[in-house]
């Protein structure tokens, strides 16, 4: 009968049956178990017949040999032993027939396809369907496992294939060194690269310059791959899945969702290291934002109400990163570092109830650890990204914090500056908490005042009587001077009217989302410099950029 493609799981099945037969062959012994009888001559002349005497007979060579077995109780294992031998010749002649018919079917595939890629595909094919096949009862998951991992190992193979093959036909130029001189090849070094489909074979030439001996791997600067194993598609998945996850979790989210084995050292290593490119990547963008600055701008459909709102929160960082630095601990010390956050989002019109709407996909994300003069200039770089010298109304929204001033004044000084309603709100309610004790509210009059915008008759009127407590009178004065000095942003039923916002919810949530969720974990504790790159590739990442990030870097 001939044999197709289809019978080979159930002769792979037959193959490993027999396989489990011959293993549990252990104790064999070749030849036979015969009777000898002897005529024996008595003393009267007369013959009688003697046994039946167990011989052990087997070939030796040419010959026959036979040797008497003198322990009767013996013979049950030699027969045993016997019969096993008999089952594992029976076996082996099994292993031997259906082995033949497995070669008959490889070679009738060789005939048939004309790749070794193809063949190659119908071995891993026969393979899967016998580990398939072996199993008692269905495992979709397990079948999808391991379909997966075949999948990746062939890839890997095609992959080994195209590197090689590129580096056969690219066109070759000349490899000169940054001091000018021509650089020779000096042999081949190899590494393994971590790529996306398994780990990779790549062996590349090493140039080396005469004079001033400085080498390089031009393959390496081709291919995106310097001083490092991992492949730009891995480099990529480590770097998104260090920014949103504490870096053990994210190695274990990797091995889970990519097949990747990295260590958790290595994707901070990594993600740290791309958060820094990311980093250089939006410095070199502000600089040409800020030289492009004021130049005539092609005119653009823009939104009517253009919002920029920033904010910050302490991130724990190192205790060396906090020498010199007063905090609000009790003994004045601190325990955090502020991470200034800025957002940039427009209006799309009004709810049902109208109510200003927020255009859900226009929010982009700066941030850092820096002072509060870089951070002005990092946050009107990506206003004017975002189009502001098209703006038709530009709203700043801020707590009202003395830098926020300086920060509007310098960059945005035409804006409408709205301090947070309910930063506002506080502040009242610690007026009334001073004033009357701390489970005091603020009066409704206050907070009608404050609704309208009537700020001066609000400090009238919460001013009439201080405390004659020094402490609580100071309080209450550094209080009634927050309204004091941002009176003028605070005109809310004026923006209310016109359909501003006027609350900082937006950057309040990104302070929550872009920093609290990744740098203010339990038992974290940053340097400046890796919180600033998780930072940068965060706010990349959720500001939608990452991909033009990415594109920017391909070599």
């Amino acid at each position: 009968m001939r044999r197709t493609s289809a019978d080979y799981p159930s002769l792979q099945h037959q193959h490993q049956q027999l396989l489990q037969q011959l293993s549990g062959l252990q104790e064999l012994r070749r030849g036979s178990l015969t009777e000898q009888f002897l005529m024996v001559k008595r003393k009267d002349g007369s013959r009688v017949k003697r046994g039946p005497y167990p011989l052990l007979t087997r070939k030796q060579g040419q010959k026959t040999i036979s040797r008497r077995l003198t322990d009767p109780a013996l013979l049950p294992l030699y027969r045993r032993q016997i019969q096993a031998m008999r089952q594992f010749e029976g076996v082996v002649e099994g292993l031997v027939r259906v082995g033949e018919q497995l070669s008959d079917l490889v070679v009738a595939e060789a005939v048939q396809k004309k790749t070794p890629g193809e063949l190659e595909q119908a071995a891993e094919v026969r393979r899967l369907a016998v580990a398939l096949a072996a199993r008692q009862t269905p495992d979709f998951e397990a079948w999808e496992s391991l379909l997966l991992q075949a999948a990746r190992q062939g890839g890997a193979g095609v992959l080994t294939t195209l590197l090689r093959h590129w580096q056969q036909h690219a066109p070759r130029e000349v490899i000169l060194c940054p001091c000018g001189q021509r650089m020779r090849s000096r042999g081949r070094g190899g590494k393994r690269l971590l790529t996306t489909l398994g780990g990779v074979a790549f062996v590349r030439s090493f140039y080396q310059c005469r004079p001033c001996s400085r080498g390089r791997f031009p393959d390496d600067e081709r291919l995106d791959i310097i001083q490092t194993t991992y492949s730009p598609g891995v480099r990529r998945l480590m770097a998104r899945a260090g920014s949103q996850a504490q870096f053990e979790q994210a190695a274990e989210d990797l091995r889970c969702y990519a097949g990747l084995t990295v260590e958790a050292r290595e994707v901070e290593r990594v993600a740290e290291e791309v958060g820094h490119q990311v980093e250089r990547w939006l410095a070199a963008e502000q600089q040409q934002l800020l030289q492009a600055a004021g130049t005539p701008a092609r005119a653009v459909t823009f939104p009517a109400k253009f919002y920029i709102s920033f904010d910050g929160t302490g991130v724990p960082v190192r205790k060396n990163e906090l020498v010199g630095r007063r905090g609000k601990q009790a003994d004045g010390s601190a325990r955090t570092r502020e991470a200034k956050l800025g957002c940039v989002f427009t209006q799309i019109g009004l709810d049902r109830e109208g109510h200003p709407q927020r255009d859900p996909h226009s929010t982009t994300y700066v941030g850092a650890i820096e002072s509060s003069t870089l951070f002005g200039w990092r946050l009107y770089a990506e206003a004017l990204r975002r189009g502001l010298e098209q703006a038709q109304t530009v709203i700043v929204l801020t707590d009202g914090a003395r830098y926020n001033h300086t920060i509007v004044q310098t960059h945005f000084p035409q804006a409408v500056h709205i301090v947070d309603l309910f930063h506002a709100y506080e502040h009242l309610t610690a007026l009334a908490q001073i004033r009357w004790g701390q489970e005091a509210k603020a009066p409704k009059a206050w907070r009608r005042w404050l609704e309208a915008g009537d700020i001066d008759r609000l400090i009238r009127q919460a001013g009439q009587r201080l405390p004659a407590f020094t402490p609580s009178k100071r309080s209450m004065i550094k209080q009634l001077c927050y309204f004091e000095n941002n009176a003028p942003q605070m005109r809310y039923a004026e923006y209310r009217e016109k359909k501003f916002f006027v609350g900082s919810g937006v950057v309040e949530a990104g302070c929550r989302t872009v920093i609290g969720e990744r740098l203010k974990q339990s038992g974290m504790h940053w340097s400046v410099r890796g919180a600033n790159a998780i930072l940068a590739l965060r706010c990349c990442i959720l500001s939608g950029r990452f991909q033009d990030f990415w594109a920017s870097r391909t070599p």
